[in-house]
């Protein structure tokens, strides 16, 4: 089973496509449109950061509030059960 490829890797593999589609094609319009592809999902990422932060901030506080008391709740129920059995 081959593993799973990173962000990373994906951009990479995305560039070395483009390079050598450029060189071996050499023709400017099929290259231009794989560039442009590549633009839109930079745009695609500054849409779905839009979109995070387009929520009503009263939200946002709200869920944090609630992470904040889970994780204080786990963390006390964690620190009775080491005391426990220290």
């Amino acid at each position: 089973m081959s593993k799973r490829r990173s962000k990373k890797d994906r951009i990479h593999a995305k560039h070395h496509f483009i390079d050598a589609a450029a060189s071996s094609i050499g023709d400017v319009s099929t290259v231009s449109t794989l560039l442009q592809s590549q633009q839109s999902e930079k745009d695609s990422s500054k849409n779905y950061l839009q979109e995070i932060f387009a929520y009503d901030p009263r939200l946002i506080i709200r869920d944090l509030k609630k992470t904040f008391f889970v994780t204080l709740f786990i963390l006390v129920i964690l620190l009775i059960i080491t005391l426990i059995y220290t």
